[in-house]
């Protein structure tokens, strides 16, 4: 962020050596060969069929990692790769010194760099810093509540301003992990810091003035709090109830102007030094929804918040330390102010976090205060369309948080291994589903594109797993020559090319078609689209180690490194954005690229970002690059836990501790729904980009079905689910496509494998959507836990042999019948 003064401190992150060598090496550098077994892969019970390998499952599924002394150095530079062009697009309001790194193009701050002042939302507030000067707006007030949607708004309650205006325009002067820095040069600087509950304005030299959207109801210093350290505390009260705290360092005198406007020492000199300003929920509904008020602030409770303004932060960063399977997790803060007393700095928790405390009796204690108990901090009440903000407290000589997050497992292959009987059936499917076309389209686009060969690497691991040498083969040759054929540059027009503008790899079709390809080219999706690649390169290195090693005269390995390092660079540099998709603060990623959103940054499928760090943790592990590996795991833990937490509904706060938050995050009406179709940093909808059948909501966030959804979609969350999702079945019309059927029924053999089965033979395997399988699908359903109970011979298998055939009928019927079964 912005340089410090001399007050600023910023304290050590402690980390093991061993880590922050790993870390050091930046994915890269030192040969060594780990080996990875699956943790599921015992024997199977008897061979997948009569010409089966004689190899045992448990050795098929063993991933020996390639000596990375035996492949080419990583290559420095993207552009010997990728031919280049710059973007139609140019960043605005940046500093010249930001321009020689690649610059952020899904950061939540993300409106700052682009044309038309759309506001940012660091929480609990929305800001934008304009020409008219620091605008702040407490959402909750203008929450939208309909059984489909909840959007927050944005209406500045609050503006700091100074007299006269600025002779400046707003420019993003520095960034990191946890803050957006905005100055208008020789006059502001703004640090927006995420989980800041009082942002500060530091103003070098001029008449504050503070302007407001509603009458100005009352201005006053609390009674009987006396500030002897040079400040000054203003409560300001609004006529539609919302109590604003102003804290100036220096002291100052504000007066009226009207009754929507105050001037700092009118008569006085002018004021240099920093202004704090947050709303205290004093009198506000304690759950937005519900009967109920938080009393109203008297002075004593607002003296026990003072000594917490003092510092403030003005940026923060973001590490991890891996241990097995959980990670340290470490916020740290960087601050600046005077050091009076003890307090340490108020910062804002989401409700994630509080999941990830290490004393689950901490975090209870924490919610009690804020919002049952009564406590003082229940002037720290705060609510997004995420849910509620609990406040947390630092001490000055160590700002810096650490929570523990487990670790899921990333395995290529299913917990169970695939019975005999079942695999008979399986094969047959596999045979057909390898000899149809690739499906990528003439002209592909990177999201079809890499769905299509996302699925032909499932079903070579199928095959492989299932012993079937020459289909795996053939269909890791079908992948091998997708890939050499788009990075050789077959399709000239529709290439990938490096754009130096922002720092990225897009379809250079999309330069001149925003929204060709969903927005590749305007960063919108990218790690969708390349998680899906990633995912089968990873395949490819797995199966057939030597064919994708001299792939491209040797130069394979560095385009898969060039599709990680787009999405998922561990920092910042001159060619790549760090982790471009991903917000630290909240956990999972953002999609909406250089398209301005009026509620700052959205994302559409959960799933599908989860896929795509899954997917660079298996790349880690076959390239034996133990910080890919690593880093992949820990996004992919972030991500899964985020999307428990708000796309699924309760999610899983409320499965750790159900009275944790009690009333929930969401209104009754909009719970009902179960899954959030878009989550956006203002807004929630059960709804998609391209429709609102409750198979698009449900299924976006279900897609692909690998075995890292395990860990996304666990059995008490489909219990739960899956009633609403199946009601497609019996909707009369639209009737449910095949290509939707067949990923809801996946999600079905999370509870119900034999009647997934059973509803999944008889479907039109010519239907399945073109990141999915007929094949895929069987095979999942028959690879549950306990699945080899369930199957255990052909009938149980199959129901008969004349419903596997009956591939040409419609998936409606059936599934309907199978759908009906299930609610009676």
């Amino acid at each position: 962020s912005s340089s410090s003064s001399s007050s600023s401190t910023k304290s050590k992150i402690v980390v093991s050596s061993s880590v922050q060598h790993q870390r050091s090496r930046a994915f890269h550098d030192d040969a060594h060969v780990v080996r990875h077994v699956s943790s599921s892969s015992s024997s199977s019970s008897s061979s997948a069929s009569s010409s089966a390998s004689s190899a045992s499952s448990s050795s098929r599924r063993e991933v020996i990692a390639i000596d990375i002394g035996s492949l080419p150095p990583p290559n420095a530079n993207v552009t010997e790769l990728f031919s280049t062009r710059t973007h139609p697009v140019k960043p605005l309001n940046v500093a010249e010194k930001l321009l020689g790194s690649a610059l952020p193009t899904n950061a939540w701050w993300q409106n700052l760099l682009l044309e038309g002042n759309a506001p940012v939302i660091p929480n609990p507030y929305s800001m934008a810093v304009t020409s008219q000067g620091v605008q702040f707006c407490y959402s909750e007030r203008l929450l939208a509540m309909t059984n489909i949607s909840l959007i927050g708004g944005w209406v500045p309650d609050i503006t700091v301003s100074l007299a006269g205006g600025f002779s400046g325009s707003p420019v993003v002067t520095g960034y990191d992990d946890l803050s957006a820095t905005v100055e208008i040069p020789g006059e502001i600087r703004v640090p927006i810091v995420r989980g800041n509950p009082f942002p500060a304005v530091e103003i070098k030299k001029g008449y504050p003035i503070i302007k407001t959207l509603i009458q100005i109801k009352s201005l006053e210093i609390p009674e009987g709090i006396s500030v002897s350290d040079g400040s000054t505390v203003y409560q300001i009260l609004l006529g539609n109830g919302q109590n604003w705290l102003l804290y100036a360092r220096p002291a100052l005198q504000l007066e009226w102007i009207n009754g929507t406007m105050l001037r700092a020492n009118p008569n006085g000199e002018p004021f240099s030094g920093v202004l704090r300003l947050g709303m205290l929920t004093c009198g506000v509904a304690t759950i937005p929804w519900l009967p109920g008020r938080i009393p109203a602030c008297d002075a004593e409770v607002v003296s026990k918040l003072l000594p917490h303004l003092h510092r403030y932060p003005v940026g923060g960063t973001f590490s991890y330390a891996v241990s097995g399977d959980s990670a340290e997790i470490s916020y740290e803060l960087e601050t600046r102010g005077d050091d009076v007393g003890d307090g340490g700095l108020v910062m804002m928790m989401m409700p994630h976090h509080l999941l990830m405390l290490d004393n689950p009796v901490q975090a209870k204690a924490l919610r009690n205060v804020t919002l049952i108990g009564g406590g003082w901090q229940t002037i720290l009440n705060y609510w997004t369309v995420r849910g509620p903000l609990t406040p947390f407290f630092t001490t000055d000589d160590q700002p810096v948080f650490k929570l523990t997050l487990d670790l899921p497992k990333i395995e290529f292959y299913p917990p169970s291994n695939l019975n005999g009987d079942a695999a008979s059936f399986v094969l047959k499917t596999l045979k057909a589903d390898v000899e149809r076309p690739f499906g990528g389209g003439k002209v592909p686009d990177t999201y079809h594109y890499g769905k299509a060969l996302a699925r032909i690497a499932r079903l070579a691991l199928i095959a492989n797993d299932m012993g079937q040498e020459a289909l795996m083969q053939k269909a890791v040759k079908k992948v091998q020559d997708a890939f050499e054929s788009w990075f050789g540059g077959e399709s000239p027009s529709n290439k990938l090319v490096y754009d130096t503008t922002w720092g990225g790899l897009v379809v250079q079709k999309g330069l001149a078609q925003p929204i060709f390809d969903y927005g590749n080219a305007y960063y919108n999706d990218h790690h969708f689209h390349y998680g899906y690649m990633i995912y089968a390169l990873a395949v490819w290195f797995h199966l057939s180690p030597e064919t994708a090693i001299q792939s491209m005269d040797g130069k394979l390995v560095n385009y898969a490194r060039a599709l990680v390092s787009d999405i998922a660079h561990p920092n910042t540099t001159e060619q790549w954005s760090k982790l471009r998709h991903k917000d630290f603060y909240e956990g999972h990623s953002w999609a909406s690229g250089l398209f301005k959103m009026m509620d700052g940054r959205e994302q559409e499928s959960c799933s599908e970002a989860v896929n795509a760090y899954y997917a660079v943790s298996l790349l880690g592990q076959v390239l034996g690059d133990a910080d890919m590996e690593n880093l992949g795991r820990v996004m992919t833990a972030m991500e899964v836990q985020s999307a428990r937490t708000y796309w699924q509904i309760p999610g899983l706060a409320f499965e750790v501790d159900p009275n944790l938050f009690p009333g929930g995050f969401y209104p009754p009406t909009f719970s009902n729904n179960a899954m959030i179709g878009v989550m956006g940093a203002n807004m929630a909808s059960h709804s998609t980009w391209f429709g609102t059948q409750v198979e698009f909501v449900h299924g976006i966030q279900m897609i692909p079905f690998t075995p890292i959804t395990d860990a996304l979609l666990p059995r008490s969350f489909v219990i739960k689910e899956f009633g609403q999702v199946a009601q497609a079945f019996i909707r009369k019309k639209p009737a449910i496509m095949t290509s939707w059927a067949g990923y809801v029924h996946m999600a079905q053999a999370i509870i119900d494998p034999r009647g997934s089965w059973d509803a999944l033979m008889p479907m039109n395997a010519s239907g399945f959507d073109d990141g999915n399988s007929m094949t895929a699908a069987l095979y999942w359903a028959a690879t549950r836990p306990d699945s080899e109970k369930i199957f255990s011979n052909a009938a149980n298998a199959a129901g008969s042999t004349k419903a596997a055939s009956s591939s040409s009928s419609s998936s409606s019927s059936s599934s309907k019948a199978a759908t009906e079964s299930y609610f009676n």
